[in-house]
């Protein structure tokens, strides 16, 4: 509600501390809406009379606005994702708890794994098994729940990774056993494809990360949490108290600071890749025995292998022979077909090369594109190339080759992006400026000794081909009447086997 401060007593003020948010939020209704509503009053009030109410005395007893802007900005326990973006999702908050995990392992042991088999269905029943909520400021795991058209519910339970100064001078220590988000930042380092974590973090002294936040600034942070989910990174603003979407410099960057070709520093290098990641599109590859055994634990197998259990108990072995040959047969069926796909995207997908990039000092070095960041100033060859980032033209011409992206067999031509002080750019809107990953570089023009150069704008999961790439690895669910019905077959043929005995 709108807060009036034309008077030294106004009206009461709303409680300093709102009610919290349902412990279990009404999906049908969307019962995250209340938290979307709170924010939006709020800045509202903050635009209307911030100034005014600092500039006043308060009598003891009434909340100054912002006071109750501090309270009402604490993180709440859940908060939505992407709001108002096709790929909306809620989060919630949770940390250990020793007691649920206790009473959780007991319950193991006493269903003889059965309690744990079903968790493994249901991963995130495990988490609210051994986790309680709290906020997402100091959460150590988080829920996220993905709704697709009111009908399909996706889970997805990720840790919360903690990158400061403490937890590299545990990474970097020999005589230590790693904690869970040690363990976090070591399997993110390995990703980057940093083996050497000593020689990696020296060069990073004093340690720092930097990342995009508006305008083309990258901020520089002493410490950063994040999490991982669908490829994509976000990151917990401490002001705005949520956490948000990792972006490069796509959306609304002025183009005087695009054209600023005053390349990085292997340290600004270095402290970029640390939160965007290898400028690699990784494909997560299993083994046979892991195919295997997620196979296996599949709901129908499972019961499978309890009815040939049960056949053979009554010495029926021709008709359980007949079941564990025909029940084999699937299995492997399904592996070898899931390890085809899975190399044959690999395959797509994994690329590699080398490109020159503009130091600060205006030298240039020739590095792995894999080591690029946003912010990367790249010199494109004169005999063309295949671009493993997005990249926005800012000098010289290019003819390109977009089939991979667009299906198009003709060659459109790249001009560079206009040099005008009111202009922001945007990639959808400037994409005859943009050189897009997977698009190959056919030819370049340029006048007299002007180099055909470029600004690192995406890297890695968040370029165009990523985008593409996460729609193959997390397509919308399909609605398979068939295969819900199989299931709800399963659990009545269970619930009689479990009254028979």
């Amino acid at each position: 509600m709108p807060l009036e401060t034309s008077d030294l007593h106004p009206e009461p003020v709303p409680p300093a501390h709102p009610p919290p948010p349902p412990d279990v939020p009404d999906q049908a209704n969307g019962g995250y809406a209340s938290i979307r509503s709170n924010k939006s009053q709020m800045a509202a009030a903050i635009r209307s009379s911030n100034r005014r109410v600092e500039e006043k005395h308060h009598p003891e007893g009434h909340s100054t606005l912002v006071e109750l802007l501090t309270e009402t900005t604490q993180a709440s326990v859940h908060d939505i994702l992407n709001d108002g973006e096709e790929d909306q999702m809620f989060v919630t908050g949770y940390e250990k708890s020793s007691v649920r995990t206790f009473f959780c392992y007991i319950g193991f042991a006493l269903t003889l794994g059965i309690m744990r088999l079903v968790m493994h269905w249901w991963q995130h029943w495990l988490l609210l098994a051994t986790h309680r909520k709290c906020s997402l400021e100091v959460a150590q795991k988080v829920l996220v729940h993905e709704r697709y058209q009111d009908k399909h519910d996706a889970y997805y339970v990720k840790n919360v990774i903690t990158m400061n100064a403490e937890a590299i001078s545990e990474v970097t220590s020999t005589s230590k056993r790693l904690s869970t988000n040690g363990q976090c930042i070591v399997k993110e380092l390995q990703q980057n494809g940093i083996t050497n974590r000593v020689a990696f973090f020296n060069e990073c002294n004093p340690f720092q990360v930097a990342f995009h936040r508006t305008g083309g600034r990258f901020e520089h942070f002493d410490s950063i949490r994040f999490f991982c989910c669908k490829k994509l990174r976000y990151i917990w603003s401490p002001e705005t108290k949520r956490f948000v979407k990792l972006r490069g410099m796509d959306v609304d960057v002025p183009s005087v600071t695009i054209h600023h070709n005053k390349g990085l520093s292997t340290y600004e290098q270095n402290i970029r890749r640390l939160v965007y990641g290898s400028n690699e599109i990784l494909i997560p590859l299993r083994g046979v025995v892991t195919l295997l055994f997620l196979e296996v634990l599949n709901p129908f197998y499972v019961f499978q292998i309890f009815s040939v259990i049960l056949w053979f108990a009554y010495d029926y072995y021709y008709y359980a022979t007949v079941i564990m040959l025909m029940s084999g047969f699937g299995i492997t069926v399904s592996i070898i077909q899931t390890q085809k796909n899975q190399k044959a995207l690999y395959s797509t997908v994994k690329s590699s090369d080398t490109a020159t990039v503009i130091r600060e000092n205006c030298e240039s070095e020739q590095i792995e594109t894999r080591l690029l960041v946003p912010g990367d100033v790249l010199e494109i060859p004169a005999t063309g190339c295949t671009m493993q980032c997005d990249a926005v033209l800012i000098s010289g011409n290019c003819i390109l080759d977009e089939s991979m992206l667009t299906g198009e067999s003709v060659p459109v031509t790249k001009t560079p992006l206009p040099l005008k002080r009111d202009l922001n750019y945007d990639n959808k809107e400037h994409a005859r400026h943009t050189l897009f990953c997977g698009t190959k570089v056919i030819q370049t023009r340029y006048i007299g000794s002007e180099k055909v150069l470029v600004k690192v704008i995406n890297t890695g999961n968040i370029t165009a081909k990523g985008g593409l790439i996460r729609s193959i690895l997390y397509p919308p669910p399909v609605d398979y009447k068939f295969e819900k019905d199989s299931y709800k077959f399963i659990m009545v043929l269970a619930f009689l086997a479990g009254c028979g005995f």
